[in-house]
């Protein structure tokens, strides 16, 4: 259980509703709005203190980034050609099956057309 304590300073009435307000935006107590405030301005300061640490700070995450990238990079590439070559193989087989079907089709409409050709012929005799 908390325990109330008095601060050594007054608040000012502009600061107690803007702290009001920020809390029933985020649903959060004044305690924890006050808590999280004063833990972002220790990070704020823990992080860093100039722009070059920060850029500094910014260039090692970017190139942890890249590392990671170029770790798994080749192992993406190895799946997406595994993933390449049985896809190619899937295509090959359902072009034969194509292939085979458009042939019998083929057979089929010349067979047609053939007996159209020969009853054409009979009839006009």
């Amino acid at each position: 259980m908390s325990r109330k304590a008095m601060l050594p300073a007054r608040l000012d009435p502009d600061q107690i509703a803007r702290l009001n307000a920020v809390s029933k935006a985020n649903y959060l107590s004044i305690d924890d709005t006050i808590s999280l405030a004063l833990d972002a301005l220790e990070r704020e300061q823990c992080v860093a203190e100039t722009v070059t640490e920060r850029m500094e700070l910014l260039e090692k995450n970017l190139a942890a980034l890249v590392a990671l990238i170029a770790e798994y990079s080749g192992k993406i590439d190895r799946q997406f050609g595994e993933a390449g070559i049985n896809e190619k193989e899937r295509l090959k087989s359902l072009f034969r099956l194509l292939e085979a079907k458009l042939c019998e089709h083929d057979e089929a409409e010349a067979a047609r057309f053939a007996d159209l050709l020969e009853r054409s012929f009979r009839g006009a005799r």
